[in-house]
């Protein structure tokens, strides 16, 4: 880390990089998540904990290290620091493997400054089944419900996207707070499993939890392969009709995901724009 600060100079334009300060400027970015990510394959090796804990210590130390750049732990603290010219910085988790089935990890994460937290990744958990494995739990579990529950006790945003559509239906069944689905795109549009069934949505309006438009312009594509086409950008238009118009919402928010570090890291941030 230390040699990656020395080395890059966030505040110039970083041609070997996805990001940067000046260009973050230029797109307008007022706030964003840095998503806490190891592969889902840690939980056999049982290490999931111990580098999530990692990259942590890794996304901490690069926001202080910015003067662009600030912790935020609430929505007054986002409001405040736009206010003051800087960019909001708040942190997620992007996989429940990484809690190691435990609820004091989920409070830590969340002491840490964890407002999200996707609730598996690329494969099935101990107590959720991901959208991209073969079922095995058919939604929650009984601790998958409490962990749900803790989340919104803690005040975290339970994330939707990546798991099965039986884990989104289990979650809204639960869940007392509003959820999100922070990259996920809408089934009936594209029919990839990581997409977001029409009932699912509707389930979302009718119980008034706000899906949060956060949309990649990596479209999911059959392969999940990014792009960057101009057809992909007018699917993705019609996308977001589709889902607002399901959602009877005013607004949405386009994220665009991207690396703070060379190819070879794993730091990623998630940036977004109201429209």
């Amino acid at each position: 880390m230390r040699r990656f600060l020395a080395r890059y100079n966030l505040g110039k334009i970083q041609p070997a990089l996805c990001a940067d300060v000046p260009r973050m400027r230029e797109g307008r970015v007022g706030a964003q998540y840095w998503s806490v990510f190891v592969e889902s394959a840690t939980q056999h090796t049982h290490t999931s904990l111990h580098e999530a804990m990692r990259e942590f210590d890794v996304a901490l130390r690069l926001i202080r290290s910015q003067p662009d750049f600030e912790q935020a732990r609430t929505a007054d603290d986002i409001e405040r620091i736009h206010k003051s010219g800087r960019m909001a910085c708040l942190l997620g988790v992007e996989g429940g493997h990484m809690i190691e089935n435990s609820p004091a990890s989920l409070r830590i994460f969340h002491e840490l400054g964890a407002r999200y937290m996707t609730l598996t990744h690329w494969d099935n958990i101990d107590w959720a089944d991901s959208a991209t494995d073969r079922p095995l739990h058919y939604g929650l579990t009984t601790f998958g419900k409490q962990v749900v529950h803790e989340m919104n006790r803690l005040g975290m945003f339970v994330d939707i996207s990546h798991v099965s559509a039986d884990t989104m239906r289990d979650v809204l069944s639960v869940s007392r707070a509003p959820v999100i689905c922070s990259h996920s795109s809408a089934f009936a549009i594209d029919p990839h499993p990581r997409n977001v069934p029409d009932d699912v949505l509707k389930k979302i309006a009718s119980h008034e939890m706000p899906l949060s438009e956060a949309e990649k312009w990596l479209h999911h594509l059959g392969s999940c392969t990014p792009c960057y086409s101009d057809f992909c950008q007018f699917r993705k238009a019609y996308e977001i009709r589709h889902k607002r118009t399901l959602l009877a919402v005013a607004a949405s928010i386009l994220i665009a995901h991207y690396r703070f570090l060379p190819a070879d890291g794993t730091l990623h941030a998630h940036g977004s724009t109201r429209f």
